[in-house]
């Protein structure tokens, strides 16, 4: 298995019925610590797309799925950052260097000033291929991993 059978693919919001049997197991791993409004508040954003719902694949194989968020860090006027969770799955080695190229690629295309990254701390090795990642414990629990573009 070499890097170029790993596909990374944003589903489209009209393609998560069909997608959620494949899709669902890894997302749920992913929130598995998240309150019940945390999850409620991710499924309303997708649905106003103001979410998109990314799976990772291996041939027809799962890997993982997360879902991504284009937020405001400073004030309604300031940068945007591309904000990546609820990342769930297995196969970490498998696919972290095409992930971080993918949302490295997507978070230019969108002329984010930053990627934050959020999620157990143990998804730092995720990461790491981004280099220059600054690490921040939030009040709630979850490490945010923030990398400027």
């Amino acid at each position: 298995m070499t890097d170029d059978t790993i596909k990374i693919y944003a589903i489209p919001k009209e393609l998560l019925p069909l997608a959620w049997q494949h899709l669902g197991p890894s997302l749920a791993k992913g929130s598995a610590d998240e309150p019940p409004e945390v999850i409620d508040a991710a499924v309303e954003r997708i649905m106003r797309d103001h979410a998109q719902v990314w799976g990772i694949f291996d041939e027809f194989e799962v890997l993982a799925a997360f879902i991504t968020s284009i937020v405001f860090v400073e004030g309604d006027s300031g940068p945007t950052a591309l904000n990546i969770y609820g990342m769930g799955g297995n196969g970490v080695q498998k696919f972290r260097h095409k992930l971080c190229d993918t949302m490295l690629e997507y978070a230019k295309a969108n002329e984010c000033s930053s990627i934050i990254f959020e999620g157990r701390e143990a998804l730092r090795r995720v990461y790491e291929p981004l280099g220059n990642l600054r690490q921040v414990k939030g009040d709630d629990g979850n490490c945010y991993y923030e990398r400027p573009m």
